[in-house]
């Protein structure tokens, strides 16, 4: 699930026109779909009157079974601590 909003397009940083802050995004979306990972874009206004579409979008990608092998492993158990002792 991906928050987005127009802020990206009307001020972008570096130096970048919004139309390469879209083909950008584009691209890094072209990506992730490669990797069979699945993307749902949520905007400000979702989280109201629209929360059902969006929930019930969810839910159809979540229940969708994966077409081909996984590139991750499940480990199953506590979180590792990151911190040294």
């Amino acid at each position: 699930m991906e928050f987005d909003g127009l802020v990206e397009y009307e001020a972008p940083r570096d130096g970048r026109s919004p139309a390469r802050v879209l083909w950008e995004e584009e691209r890094r979306e072209d990506r992730l779909r490669d990797l069979e990972v699945r993307v749902l874009r949520v905007v400000r206004a979702d989280p109201g009157p629209a929360w059902e579409r969006v929930s019930t979008r969810l839910a159809s990608l979540l229940a969708r079974p994966r077409t081909g092998p996984r590139r991750c492993t499940v480990v199953r158990g506590s979180v590792p601590s990151w911190r040294s002792a």
